[in-house]
């Protein structure tokens, strides 16, 4: 009977183990669970190639490389008549080739006001003229009875265009507006 009971027990065990070990159906996915914390960032990649060169971009404006500028401090300066400036600048292929022009600043004047020397001065009773000669620049004053360069201008301001910055048809600027004519070319006030 031990061997019987013995015999049993084993039929029995291997009949569950048969039943329990098939596989039916898979059942649905269950919820998913809580995330997990975030790893260590991972080291950096090798560099990628270099991508191909662009499409050559749109010309950009002439710049200013070309113009030259040349402050003199007149303040100190006396006459009617007229006033002498050491431009050495002013070589003979300068004055043939060049555009050239002359500014003067009203002196005590907040914002400093630029005119071209060339016209009417700050008082509208005498006019301005400024004579361009190799390696000198003469602003010659005109007009009325107060005509007296000392006092009404502190500084004269020489600008030289080169040739190879000047085109045609390109703009039409007023030489008599002092801003304009430094922002056109790109010169500090």
């Amino acid at each position: 009977m031990k061997k019987l009971r013995n015999g049993l027990v084993v039929g029995l065990l291997s009949f569950t183990l048969v039943f329990v070990s098939c596989e039916g159906p898979e059942g649905p996915a269950g919820p998913a669970g809580a995330a997990g914390p975030a790893g260590q960032a991972g080291q950096e990649g090798p560099t990628g190639p270099s991508g191909a060169d662009g499409a050559q971009g749109i010309p950009g404006e002439d710049g200013n490389a070309n113009v030259q500028t040349v402050v003199f401090d007149v303040s100190d300066q006396t006459g009617n008549a007229f006033i002498s400036l050491l431009a050495p600048q002013l070589t003979q292929k300068v004055l043939e080739e060049d555009v050239i022009l002359v500014y003067l600043r009203y002196a005590n004047n907040m914002p400093y006001e630029w005119i071209l020397a060339s016209g009417p001065g700050r008082n509208t009773d005498h006019l301005l003229s400024s004579i361009l000669i190799e390696g000198e620049v003469l602003i010659q004053f005109s007009g009325g009875a107060n005509v007296n360069f000392s006092g009404d201008y502190d500084r004269a301001k020489l600008v030289i265009i080169k040739a190879s910055a000047v085109t045609t048809g390109k703009t039409i600027l007023d030489y008599n507006d002092y801003y304009g004519a430094m922002e056109h070319y790109g010169l500090n006030y």
